[in-house]
């Protein structure tokens, strides 16, 4: 009987074409978004093919830029240009839909899904809102105002900075979203809000952007629905965009702040939105400062030594507010006194 002799060369074409056709197949594509927005960025589908070489499993083989062409010789699915250099899709074919959740993850929640509920596979939508300027109303304000005119609606993400944010809604069996029955648009405080669904690039800038924190956060929302449910949960402590286990945290945030600030220092970024969103439980707030510009550290006027927290309005009234009035009223709003 004679041994059939394996041809190694045909075996590593078939290898490197197999690859190329995972890479640029559809069950990739439906998550790997910096893939997505090289191919899309070029009207003809082509990608350099020297991009490939960088990705971990073919760098591991060592192969090069010639050994990739003769792979494509064996695909069906995917094609060079006329110089060799650049890589696409056969005849430069549609990208499949994206998908918001990473395929591990939709293999993970399927599983825990038919646990729990035999079938019931579900989605998500992001919905993109905004408003025309930025606001210092506390994220929370906004998500409730949303959630009272959309009750059936299941928000497991929420964002917002500024003016801009985002929801993710997870849809259940059978349920879709039609534009036409969310309310999209709603008034706090005179401060216009809008809603939009995310689709096509927009979808791809909030993957970017929010794509690992969205997963985390929604996937743990979604284990802890399936868990027994506690007799008293906590409430979730939101300020600045930031979560907060509880309220010692929130008080070591403020001497933070305090503490590695200057004198008449500017906040910025992140500080300056929890000081903001703090400060907007004071019982006066709206009474104290119209127009906020900027906030800022200080010193009181009779004690030089003893920092805190002051709004400037446009006008420029510097405005103090006690962080401790504060936080003992957000704990009133947290126990819904």
């Amino acid at each position: 009987m004679t041994t059939p002799i394996i041809d190694l060369a045909h075996e590593i074409k078939l290898d490197i074409k197999n690859k190329l056709d995972y890479y640029l197949g559809d069950e990739n594509l439906k998550h790997d978004v910096p893939l997505r927005e090289k191919i899309l960025s070029n009207p003809d589908g082509y990608i350099d093919l020297e991009e490939l070489l960088h990705y971990e499993d073919i760098k591991e083989k060592l192969w090069t830029a010639e050994e990739l062409r003769k792979g494509v010789e064996l695909s069906q699915l995917v094609e060079l240009d006329s110089t060799g250099d650049k890589i696409r899709r056969k005849d430069n074919l549609k990208l499949p839909e994206l998908s918001l959740l990473s395929q591990k993850r939709k293999e993970e929640d399927v599983k825990m899904e038919n646990e729990k509920e035999k079938g019931d596979k579900k989605d998500f939508i992001i919905l993109k809102i905004n408003c025309k300027e930025k606001t210092t109303i506390p994220l929370k304000n906004i998500l409730d105002e949303f959630k009272k005119l959309n009750p059936d609606l299941d928000v497991k993400y929420e964002y917002f900075k500024d003016n801009i944010g985002y929801f993710a809604i997870l849809l259940k069996k059978l349920q879709s979203i039609d534009d036409s029955k969310i309310v999209n648009k709603f008034t706090i405080e005179q401060t216009e809000f809008n809603l939009k669904k995310c689709e096509g690039e927009e979808l791809s800038k909030f993957l970017n952007e929010h794509g690992t924190e969205f997963e985390i956060i929604a996937k743990e929302k979604i284990k802890n629905e399936a868990k027994p449910a506690e007799p008293k949960k906590r409430k979730e402590i939101i300020l600045g965009g930031k979560k907060f286990c509880n309220i010692g945290l929130v008080k070591m945030e403020v001497n933070s702040i305090l503490s590695k600030s200057k004198p008449d220092e500017k906040l910025v970024g992140r500080a300056k939105d929890f000081v903001l969103d703090l400060c907007s439980y004071h019982k006066n707030f709206h009474d104290k400062i119209k127009d906020p510009d900027y906030v800022m550290v200080s010193t009181k006027e009779k004690n030089k030594y003893l920092k805190c927290f002051y709004i400037v309005d446009k006008n420029q009234n510097k405005v103090h507010f006690s962080s401790r009035q504060c936080i003992d009223n957000f704990i009133a709003n947290l126990n819904g006194e």
